[in-house]
């Protein structure tokens, strides 16, 4: 989608880490996220102000590459 084009720059850097980064989602690059991850982390990043950049709360369950079939909390970008 036009929406992950626009945030695969900033998000693509965290496939070298133990989060997902959404693949196997609608949302390839838009969700992060893993377990035990909660609310909390869109309300610390909203408050960074960041220009131009919502997160949003997100639960998702990657049908492939990391947490396959498991549901798990994070941002959506």
């Amino acid at each position: 989608t036009p929406e992950t084009a626009v945030v695969y720059a900033g998000t693509c850097l965290f496939e070298g880490t133990n989060l997902s980064e959404g693949r196997g989602t609608t949302r390839p690059f838009e969700l992060i996220g893993a377990e035990g991850v909660d609310h909390a982390w869109a309300a610390a990043a909203n408050g960074l102000r960041l220009k131009g950049v919502r997160f949003r709360e997100a639960y998702f369950a990657p049908s492939f590459s990391k947490f396959a079939g498991v549901t798990v909390g994070g941002v959506q970008v």
